[in-house]
């Protein structure tokens, strides 16, 4: 949406030297932006309907899935694990998940993760993690919590 805006910004210095470029097959400079402007809109709506679907796919999924930022805060957990801990979004984010790992676990669990989350690399426990069900009767579930990154590499989230 920036590029959008820095696009719309320059629209007047595009205006002059529009004036002043000759006529290429009946398009200036500012025909060609406006163009690529258009194909921008096109590609960033056709970006959030896809965004939208990978969600919906992602919430309605058959096994637990949570997002959390670099910090090791859950951001966003899908109904799958919702449903097996008994807890929603605002009870589990930051650090709310904590409350449905067994206390067995817990250290073991919290120590590896702040390990994880400082040294941004992914948190690969060897042995399924005992978590707390709505009754509050354990049960195991496997866990793997990869940083996703940029296309440069820089860690985004969890």
């Amino acid at each position: 949406m920036r590029l959008l805006r820095d696009i719309a910004e320059h629209h007047e210095k595009l205006d002059k030297i529009s004036a002043q470029l000759e006529k290429n097959a009946g398009s200036s400079l500012r025909d060609a932006v406006d163009g690529i402007v258009s194909s921008i809109a096109i590609i960033d709506s056709r970006t959030a309907v896809m965004s939208a679907v990978q969600t919906a796919q992602i919430d309605s999924a058959d096994h637990g899935i949570v997002y959390a930022d670099l910090s090791g805060g859950l951001t966003w957990a899908n109904r799958t694990f919702r449903r097996l801990v008994g807890k929603e979004g605002p009870e589990l984010r930051r650090d709310g998940w904590m409350q449905t790992i067994h206390p067995s676990d817990l250290f073991l669990v919290t120590t590896g993760w702040a390990e994880a989350v400082r040294r941004q690399i992914d948190y690969l426990p060897s042995m399924p993690i005992t978590y707390l069900d709505p009754e509050g009767q354990p049960f195991q579930m496997r866990v793997t919590a990869r940083v996703i990154r940029d296309s440069e590499g820089k860690p985004l989230f969890y």
